[in-house]
């Protein structure tokens, strides 16, 4: 009988059918729709298939052979009936399963990359790079590795010191090059000496000698050192009469010996007895008087002709800008007692405070001075020479102060005290309090003023700049004007105004 020509109903069953959670040496991995999968080798999975027992109705009649009987088929008058037994069949199917490889996920029959970074940064200490099927630990610049997660710094210092002129400074991450005082930054790794003596004479009263990362201020002869920056005159005068016979006469700077009436020096220090002189061993006149007048006498009855040189000798006043220099020979006849001499003083419109310079009679290497003072007539005014900074914007971060000599010319140097007066800012400033001085080839000098911006919104605030002459003796000859000026800080400061939070909620 042809079973498979039977009408069946049948069971399926499937044994020993499982999926692969792991790759092993024996699997690869390829690519499947986009993901990566692990492919299982093929293997064999047995199915069974079983008859269950069923009742047959065989047509015999006539011609039409062994074939089921059906309750409608005319053409069959009779059936047989036929009971089989159940029957089993099992055959071997072969079947294909996969898992995903390691950093992939299965979703819906496909395998997708896990992005191990998304939690935790997979571990890594600094940064974390997500590969397919796997990622990566990496450091960020001035950092090394250590071992897979981890990094340390670099001390890009014990290096050939980090490449720095000077001082290296290894920072998390990073370094920097610093310079010792007295040098600036050239570059990220440089330094160049400071010239401090080019900005102010670096601060010294007369002279300012620059050095390698240094620099050193010195005085003139005839001063001695006050501080580090400051000069003062020696009066030597106070120590053993400056070594003179009979009177010392202390400058600025100097100092030298004169006689008393009827003597004369010879030398530096030394009076003889002389049968000439001045009238007067000392003038003054102003400076617009433009001539001043010198009578010398003899002192004795002479029967012949004496000559006597006359020149002039500069101290702090100099020909030909004070005066006009003179060198010449006076000659007094038999039974002649006196002489006139002129020297004109110049009228030179620049404040120089008082001056002096010796008039000199001498004959025999014997000398007679009288001393001619200059009073200064001339006048400056000094103030602010930038008057927009008057107002300034928070932002801007600092102001320099410009002042200088605005009236006139200066030819002395003197020194001025600039100082701020906190007028309400609340501290929106970084007050000073600092002398500058000013001289002829440089007769105006600035100072700056740091601005602090605090990121809050306040009203226009205000402190003031003075300015005060700190060198003594010029009296009315030199005037500050103003003295004070007030600075405006312009604050640019927003706040935003709105609900928090930006909704609400309400129960009816």
């Amino acid at each position: 009988m042809a079973i498979g020509a039977l009408f069946m109903k049948a069971t399926l069953v499937f044994l020993a059918l499982s999926l692969e959670t792991t790759c092993t040496n024996s699997q690869s991995c390829s690519t499947s729709d986009g993901s990566v999968c692990c492919v299982v080798m093929y293997r064999n999975v047995v199915r069974y298939k079983t008859l269950a027992y069923h009742t047959y109705y065989i047509c015999s009649a006539g011609n039409l052979g062994i074939i089921p009987c059906k309750k409608r088929n005319p053409t069959c008058s009779a059936c047989t009936s036929t009971s089989y037994q159940a029957v089993s069949v099992q055959t071997m199917e072969s079947y294909m399963s996969f898992a995903c490889c390691t950093g992939y996920s299965e979703t819906g029959g496909s395998c997708y990359d896990i992005n191990e970074c998304a939690s935790n940064k997979g571990g890594c200490v600094q940064n974390c790079h997500n590969n397919p099927g796997s990622y990566t630990c990496s450091c960020n610049a001035g950092y090394s590795k250590n071992g897979l997660y981890g990094c340390n710094d670099i001390d890009e210092c014990a290096s050939n010191n980090g490449g720095c002129d000077q001082n290296c400074q290894n920072n998390p991450g990073s370094y920097t090059c610093s310079c010792n005082a007295g040098y600036s930054k050239n570059g990220f790794h440089g330094c160049k000496d400071t010239i401090e003596c080019d900005s102010n004479n670096g601060g010294c009263d007369q002279n300012c000698q620059n050095n390698p990362g240094s620099y050193t201020c010195s005085c003139n002869a005839g001063y001695s050192k006050i501080g580090f920056h400051g000069c003062k005159d020696i009066d030597e005068c106070v120590n053993s009469n400056g070594g003179c016979d009979h009177i010392c006469v202390n400058t600025e700077g100097s100092y030298f010996c004169e006689c008393e009436q009827g003597y004369g020096l010879q030398g530096f220090h030394t009076c003889v007895e002389v049968i000439f002189g001045f009238s007067s061993p000392a003038l003054t006149v102003h400076e617009n008087e433009g001539i001043v007048h010198l009578t010398v006498v003899l002192n004795d009855t002479h029967e012949e002709t004496t000559v006597v040189t006359f020149t002039t000798a500069s101290d702090t006043a100099n020909a030909p800008s004070d005066y006009v220099a003179v060198s010449d020979s006076l000659t007094f006849p038999p039974g002649a007692s006196e002489q006139s001499v002129s020297i004109v003083i110049q009228d030179d419109q620049v404040l120089e405070g008082t001056e002096w310079f010796l008039a000199v009679l001498a004959a025999s290497e014997v000398k007679v001075q009288s001393v001619i003072t200059i009073q200064d007539d001339d006048s400056i005014i000094i103030g602010f020479l930038n008057n927009e900074m008057n107002n300034v914007s928070e932002k801007e971060g600092n102001i320099s102060v410009i002042f200088g000599v605005v009236s006139g010319t200066l030819g002395l140097a003197l020194t001025v005290e600039v100082t701020t007066t906190d007028e309400g800012t609340k501290g929106n400033f970084i007050g000073v309090s600092v002398n500058k001085t000013l001289t002829p080839s440089s007769p105006n000098a600035s100072v700056s003023i740091i601005i602090l911006q605090d990121n809050v919104v306040e009203d226009t605030e205000s402190f003031s700049v003075s300015l005060m002459l700190v060198t003594q003796g010029l009296g009315q000859a030199v005037s500050i004007d103003p003295m004070k000026t007030s600075v405006l800080i312009i604050d640019q400061d927003v706040v935003t105004v709105g609900f928090k939070p930006d909704y609400l909620e309400v129960i009816e």
